[in-house]
């Protein structure tokens, strides 16, 4: 194998090369991962019709325009036909493959039958791994990251200024990055031994159980980029870029604790049991869903028409890319025909599923969905719409992967990672009152001025013809219905808001009930939210591919630490 010298001198001109040694000996690491600025990419730059070029398994290689390439694979006698992505989304950004940080992308081509020779090491005989319903693995890639150099003040439940990189037997655990695909979406992944060489090509997919998979779990589901009060856009590049590395520290800990560990003291050792502990990610997890519905995980709406409000769509970060993307399917108690429309568009009929796969945000194959609403079949009333928004990954999601390479189980390090679950419904109830047959009916709406939902705690006073007069307050569904009223004019005033809204304007309304009238007789009371504001209006963030680099440098050496 050739030395670093060796490498960089066959790569770098003499200056940059000789600036690198110094580097390498100081015990410097690759460059960081995380772009300090960014323009949004364009969705169409996903679908470019060119060859465009990788480096897998170590080696430059032309991608044809299908996005396809010819790999050789060990094991293998002949190439493999191997699909090869044109970017790698890590943190929001869109790196093109070609990009120096990325190192290398690894394809990975499932053993035909995952071996029965499983490695426990480096885990707990107490664990177990079994290979039923895992995933299947595109590719891993590897990218070159960096912690910062500056103190850091956390924002997020602790304050630490790191005082170097860990070392674990003498060795620094790197902040090296590794991504793993499945079905189009990049997932965090860490090894499980950072002393360890890898990743390799062929690999088996077991999901880890039992102590280690419980200890993995928590590490990787309260901690980075899963949790997103580690890694959504309030925070600065160098704080995700610290949050990462400790996770990656946690993990590695978990998995050697009885290893000789340097640096882990003071603040730093305190980030890492937070993360091992799991301290704040469950609250951080519940407050930030992963898809939301009008800002909720679960959003119920109502009215008194059969079509529903305008419902806003949004999403929390928890994989390498802000969005998580999901399938609609209809719940079983929607009534038949029912329709759903998004972004105004109608894509299904209950109880016939919508084929496509919608995001949130624009790009990467998917399709864009920002809003949907429902339109009711006659016949519906008093009944309810439900669809429920899926995440595609969710028959993997809230469990621990591990993969190992069957041919060489105790030689090669051991890549684990965690699905998150990505998972919203919204339901929308048809309001309804029977006719019951009499004359003289008033019905009283109140309504959010903005989604058009039913607000119950509104007051109203109600006068009329021979000194009527009568106070109701709304219920759940914001309708008040009074019947045999006496002929005349009816004035309605609004006393007391529902809590949380301004008085309507008008506040004062006048309805005439005529004789032998049977239809009901409709007023609506509109209120504006006091906050201005009942539905989520955070601008969506987007995918960011960096335009300038002050250094690019390609450093990849087998064996080394990771």
């Amino acid at each position: 194998m050739r030395s670093i010298k060796q490498l960089l001198r066959s790569k770098l001109n003499p200056f940059i090369a000789a600036f690198m040694v110094i580097l390498t000996t100081f015990g410097a690491v690759p460059l960081n991962v995380f772009a300090s600025e960014g323009l949004p990419i364009d969705p169409k730059l996903a679908m470019e019709a060119k060859p465009f070029i990788a480096r897998i398994n170590g080696k430059k290689v032309r991608v044809a325009t299908d996005g396809t390439a010819m790999v050789n694979v060990r094991g293998r006698s002949k190439p493999v036909k191997m699909e090869v992505p044109r970017y790698i989304y890590l943190d929001g950004e869109a790196i093109p493959v070609d990009d120096d940080r990325i190192e290398n992308i690894t394809p990975v081509l499932a053993s035909a039958a995952p071996s029965s020779a499983f490695s426990m090491a480096p885990f707990s005989a107490f664990s177990m791994a079994t290979a039923v319903d895992t995933p299947s693995i595109g590719f891993i890639a590897t990218l070159s990251g960096a912690i910062p150099d500056n103190p850091i003040v956390g924002t997020v439940g602790q304050e630490y200024v790191h005082p170097a990189y860990v070392t674990m037997n003498s060795r620094i655990v790197s902040s090296r990055r590794y991504v793993v695909s499945i079905n189009g979406v990049d997932y965090e992944a860490f090894c499980a031994d950072p002393n360890r060489p890898g990743p390799e090509t062929n690999a088996s997919v077991y999901e880890l159980t039992g102590v280690d998979g419980s200890k993995f779990s928590t590490v990787l589901k309260y901690g980075y980029p899963a949790n997103p009060a580690l890694s959504n856009d309030t925070l600065t590049n160098d704080e995700r870029a610290w949050n990462a590395y400790i996770t990656r520290v946690a993990v590695a800990y978990i998995s050697k604790p009885g290893a000789t560990w340097g640096n882990l003291t003071g603040t730093t050792e305190v980030a890492v049991n937070n993360r091992i502990s799991g301290m704040g990610g469950a609250t951080a997890i519940a407050n930030s869903p992963a898809i939301t519905v009008n800002g909720k995980s679960v959003y119920s709406g109502n009215g008194i028409d059969s079509q529903s409000s305008t419902f806003a769509l949004g999403n929390n970060r928890r994989t390498n890319c802000w969005r998580n993307p999901f399938r609609f399917e209809w719940a079983d108690d929607t009534p038949a025909g029912t329709k759903l429309y998004v972004d105004g568009s109608h894509v299904a009929t209950a109880p016939i599923n919508p084929t496509n796969i919608y995001s949130v945000h624009t790009g990467g194959g998917f399709t864009s969905a920002s809003s949907l609403h429902f339109e009711m079949p006659a016949g519906s009333e008093g009944k309810t719409a439900s669809v429920n928004l899926v995440g595609i990954n969710n028959q993997y999601a809230d469990r621990v992967f591990v993969m190992q390479n069957p041919n060489d189980v105790d030689g090669w390090q051991d890549i684990v990672f965690y699905v998150p679950e990505a998972l919203a419904k919204a339901e929308y109830t048809w309001d309804y009152e029977p006719d019951d047959g009499s004359d003289g009916r008033l019905r009283i709406i109140k309504r959010n001025q903005q989604t058009s939902q039913g607000l119950a705690g509104a007051t109203f006073h109600i006068s009329g013809p021979s000194g009527f007069s009568t106070t109701r307050t709304t219920p759940a569904n914001g309708i008040i219905l009074l019947g045999d009223l006496e002929p005349g004019s009816y004035t309605i005033t609004e006393t007391n808001p529902p809590d949380g809204y301004y008085l309507s304007s008008p506040v004062t309304q006048t309805a005439s009930v005529t004789a032998g009238q049977q239809a009901a007789v409709e007023v609506v009371f509109s209120n504006q939210p006091i906050n201005g504001n009942m539905t989520s209006d955070i601008p969506a963030p987007v995918c960011y591919m960096q335009t300038e680099h002050n250094l690019k440098i390609f450093l990849n050496i087998l064996g080394t630490v990771r």
